[in-house]
């Protein structure tokens, strides 16, 4: 094997390990579990408007966030206001509908 294509695997490999697991997902909450504040990513929906809905574990919608058109495919939502509990958020388009469960935590 060559010495370069062996370091360029090395290499791919620890960014693959050292990195989150669910990165390649369609969307993601960091961090989680969280206390305050949530990060979320979205890939495949960059530039598009889209609503962003918090449920409770028993499905009962808590809050709306609607977004204009993003294209950065992120956007930090504050939850310290929400009682320590499971939670599911879900970011939608008029197309496309994502859903990721999150924990909030006291500390």
């Amino acid at each position: 094997m060559d010495p370069n294509q062996r370091f360029i695997n090395e290499v791919t490999k620890i960014a693959i390990f050292e990195g989150d697991e669910n990165l390649g997902q369609p969307l993601n909450v960091f961090p989680n579990p969280a206390n305050e504040e949530i990060l979320l990513l979205w890939k495949e929906l960059k530039g598009k408007p889209v609503n962003v809905q918090i449920y409770g574990e028993i499905g009962n919608l808590i809050a709306v966030f609607p977004i204009e058109t993003n294209l950065t495919g992120s956007k930090i939502l504050n939850i310290y206001k929400l009682a320590p509990a499971p939670y599911f958020i879900t970011l939608e388009t008029e197309l496309t509908k994502y859903t990721v469960k999150f924990i909030k935590t006291n500390k």
